[in-house]
């Protein structure tokens, strides 16, 4: 089953932040194959005891269907998979034996991506969209992706837009990565992100939380004409992440070097300020926790 799903899988990748996000917080995916012949979606009623391990097993699969083509300058894809219907059994307070039954989620991928490369660059505008539906779950997630590479090589931007519509509430949430490279070797990262309270991609995607808005920046510089080095990579990085509501949730300045040696040994060490924050996720809905400033220093050899 993985090898099936993992072929042929770039065609849904809408965003670099898919398997690289720059950063702590997780990827940022659309498409999450690992969801698809997942733990079942199963509301245990009170009163009636099932082992965590059955309740987390993985569902079998009716059948799956993927198809990818292009026709001149543009890709497109659709993706559908079928879950089995699934019985958990179960006991209740007296010790009787009960049989819970779910039903398998059915998966919808829909992606089409404009490609245009003839003037030595790469622009590109895309459309994805995916459907999860079950009887407890009628999640859908929009989303339109936008990209620019220029022809010198030194501007390359990355953006996508979505809207995830679950039946309960509507959310929206974007995200636009913009590199320069102003010479060999350097390069500016900057990257923003706002996701709002509601949006939630996770029935088919994979978002490790909403409810932020983020302007975060990075520095590198790789040199490889240093004496006595093979090479020196220098990262500066700026962390400004919030929550919608305006409370910071991640703040910080690190810089990081690493210094690979003719014998190609390698030295390196991280410095970090972590100013005053607040974890609005770890009481849980019971309030938030203030976080004091912290500092880092990270040293290695190999």
């Amino acid at each position: 089953q993985r090898d099936f799903f993992l072929e042929g899988q770039d065609i849904f990748i809408t965003h670099p932040r898919h398997s690289n996000p720059g950063g702590p917080g997780g990827p940022i995916q659309l498409v999450n194959t690992r969801r698809i012949g997942g733990a079942p979606e199963l509301t245990v009623p009170a009163g009636v005891n099932v082992q965590p391990t059955d309740r987390s097993q993985p569902t079998d699969l009716l059948g799956a269907l993927k198809f990818t083509g292009q026709q001149g300058k543009v890709r497109y894809g659709t993706l559908l998979a079928y879950e089995d219907d699934l019985a958990i059994e179960g006991t209740l307070d007296d010790g009787s034996p009960i049989t819970l039954t779910t039903t398998g989620r059915d998966f919808i991928v829909g992606r089409a991506l404009y490609e245009d490369t003839n003037s030595g660059g790469r622009r590109s505008i895309g459309w994805m969209g995916t459907s999860v539906m079950h009887p407890d779950i009628n999640e859908s997630v929009n989303a339109i992706d936008a990209h620019y590479f220029s022809a010198d090589n030194r501007w390359v931007i990355d953006s996508s837009f979505m809207r995830s519509d679950n039946d309960r509430e509507v959310g929206y949430g974007g995200m636009a990565d913009f590199r320069f490279r102003p010479e060999r070797g350097k390069q500016h990262t900057l990257r923003a992100t706002y996701f709002d309270e509601s949006l939630d991609i996770n029935g088919l995607g994979f978002l490790t939380r909403n409810d932020q808005m983020n302007l975060d920046y990075n520095y590198n510089i790789f040199e490889s004409d240093v004496e006595g080095l093979r090479s020196r990579t220098t990262t500066y990085v700026v962390a400004n992440q919030w929550n919608v509501e305006g409370r910071p949730v991640r703040l910080g300045i690190f810089l990081n070097q690493d210094y690979n040696f003719l014998n190609n040994d390698t030295f390196s060490y991280s410095l970090g300020l972590f100013p005053a924050r607040t974890d609005d996720r770890l009481g849980r809905g019971t309030g938030d926790f203030a976080v004091p400033q912290r500092e880092r220093l990270n040293l290695g050899y190999s």
